[in-house]
């Protein structure tokens, strides 16, 4: 019985070793895999811990914290692309347009469409106003993260090139050929001429030989950035009106008066306005006179003129008168700006036959109106042999010698007296002009005298005599 309690004893206990070693080992392989699986969570975590800092929003997050008006100003000045004309200021357009775009807003980025890439990241920098700035971001390398990642660095910031290079524009000018243009008080040069005859409309039947058709200039101003101030004058400095469609400016030809001339000269010359030939047809009256020389028609053959009539004329012509021999004819003093009376010029060999005698003449007349010698009544036969009988010039210096009268006992000191401009008229009349200034002294005041008068001769029985003085 002992012995048999004892075998199964013995059993039992076999029985119970293969259990133990079981126990053993599921524990051993239970702590080696999880080792296994720490091991493997640690790696895991760093694995997505450097692919984490691996993406490019990682570092971007970074960057755009550094970033800042002042740090898009100087780049946006140091890569201007822009290229003012004479017209613009460049301080001013990068004022108006770059810097402008800086209103101190938070700077945010974005993926750039068309260009980004997990490879290549490209981002666009912006604020709530605009885009700015665009961002490519290179890989350090080297395995940089770790695990097979690399971190990134900024390959290059840039303005975005619609911000460096904004939209110029083109101005069209049109105007009156006569006027001048200006762009920000700048006078436009003749370079920008594009077309210098620009047609007007409403003028298409000017016939008028020696005139034409108005036209005008057309000015083609490129690389303006901003708004730009243009003007226009006419030849008198007055503003001309403006007509504006976007970058077209046109200044409509308004002729508020035209221009009319009357031109005298004599028969047998030549006139030409604009180089054509004014005709017969052109003669107003044909028996036309130097002014002031009408007096003088009853007593002596004083040579008839032309006078020409060339009216509504839409610009200011060009005139010119010649002689029979080609030689240009001049315009006298007596002419203003619508009537123009052309003479013969100085003849040099007229002046030496006649300067004395007019000379003598000058004198004169001019002790007569001194009263030099204290005897006007004695003094005034010696000025009238110089005189036309019965001309209103001798009338007007006979009955001022009443008024001379009382003038006695005076001087009289010369500071120059000249005769000059002798010029024909005819073969028996010429003129010539004298002028003189002088001291004239009595016993009770000193006068300045300073006068100038043209002398119209002419030849009175076969004598030279004055005809006519007229006062300049």
């Amino acid at each position: 019985m002992i012995m048999r309690d004892k075998a199964v004893m013995h059993n039992k206990d076999n029985a119970g070793k293969p259990k133990s070693k079981f126990v053993k080992g599921l524990i051993i392989y239970s702590i080696c895999f999880l080792v296994a699986v720490f091991i493997g969570l640690v790696f895991f975590w760093q694995y997505i811990k450097s692919y984490e800092i691996s993406r490019p929003e990682n570092y971007m997050n970074e960057f755009i914290s550094t970033v800042n008006d002042d740090t898009v100003r100087t780049l946006m000045t140091e890569n201007k692309k822009i290229e003012v004309s004479e017209f613009e200021e460049e301080n001013t357009v990068i004022n108006q347009l770059y810097f402008s775009l800086l209103k101190n807003e938070e700077y945010k980025y974005r993926k750039m469409p068309g260009q980004y890439a997990d490879t290549s990241p490209v981002y666009i920098i912006y604020t709530d106003s605009a885009d700015l700035g665009k961002v490519v971001l290179t890989s350090k390398g080297d395995n940089s993260a770790k695990y097979g990642f690399n971190l990134w660095q900024t390959g290059s910031f840039t303005v975005l090139d619609w911000v460096l290079l904004p939209e110029q524009k083109t101005l069209s000018i049109t105007v009156p050929e006569y006027a001048d243009v200006y762009v920000n008080n700048i006078k436009v040069g003749e370079s920008y001429i594009t077309d210098n005859a620009v047609a007007y409309t409403g003028f298409e039947y000017v016939n008028q030989p020696f005139d034409k058709r108005p036209t005008g200039k057309k000015y083609e101003i490129p690389g303006i950035y901003l708004e730009a101030e243009v003007t226009a004058e006419d030849d008198k400095g007055l503003p001309l009106e403006l007509n504006k469609t976007e970058n077209e400016y046109a200044y409509p030809l308004v002729i508020k008066e035209t221009y009319s001339y009357k031109v005298t000269a004599p028969k047998e010359v030549k006139v030409y306005i604009n180089g054509v030939l004014l005709t017969e047809k052109y003669i107003e009256n044909g028996e036309a006179y130097y002014p002031g020389q009408e007096n003088i028609t009853t007593y002596s053959q004083v040579p008839l003129l032309n006078t020409y009539s060339a009216d509504n004329l839409y610009y200011k012509p060009d005139i010119e008168c010649y002689d029979v021999n080609g030689k240009s004819l001049e315009v006298t003093k007596a002419s203003d700006s619508k009537n123009i009376f052309y003479h013969y010029p100085a003849d040099e060999q007229l002046k030496n036959t006649h300067e004395q005698h007019a000379l003598n003449f000058a004198k004169t007349y001019i002790n007569f109106t001194v009263n030099a010698t204290g005897d006007i009544w004695g003094y005034f036969p010696t000025l009238n042999a110089y005189l036309v009988e019965g001309s209103v010039l001798q009338s007007r210096l006979k009955s001022a010698c009443a008024s001379l009268y009382w003038v006695m006992g005076s001087t009289l000191e010369y500071k120059y007296l000249k005769v000059i401009d002798f010029r024909p008229v005819s073969e028996t009349c010429f003129t010539c002009t004298m002028s003189f200034s002088a001291i004239h002294k009595t016993y009770y005041e000193t006068r300045y005298l300073e006068d100038s008068f043209d002398l119209v001769f002419i030849l009175y029985n076969n004598k030279w005599k004055v005809a006519e003085m007229l006062s300049e």
